[in-house]
């Protein structure tokens, strides 16, 4: 029988909370330089939903994503708990 294992890594979503909190030159390039973003950003031109390159498709988003205030970053770190506290269940 093969067994499969999902490990949940946050760290993109880390750099992003991150960014939201101080956006700076450096953590933008950290997320960009992160193998989701890179992988997001090419299934979304893949698909055609966008024609921005790297860094401009993710400034936009992280802008967008900034826009939604302090009750949206709260949710997110509330999920975040939740899948931390209920790992064995994401496994």
């Amino acid at each position: 029988m093969v067994e499969f294992s999902v490990e949940v890594d946050f760290t993109f979503i880390e750099q992003i909370l991150g960014y939201l909190e101080t956006p700076t030159e450096n953590t933008i390039s950290k997320i960009i330089n992160h193998e989701a973003a890179t992988g997001i950003h090419s299934h979304a031109s893949r698909f055609r939903n966008t024609d921005k390159n790297l860094r401009d498709f993710w400034e936009d988003k992280l802008n967008r994503e900034s826009d939604k205030g302090d009750r949206h970053i709260e949710l997110i770190l509330r999920c975040m708990e939740y899948i931390k506290s209920n790992a064995a269940d994401f496994r």
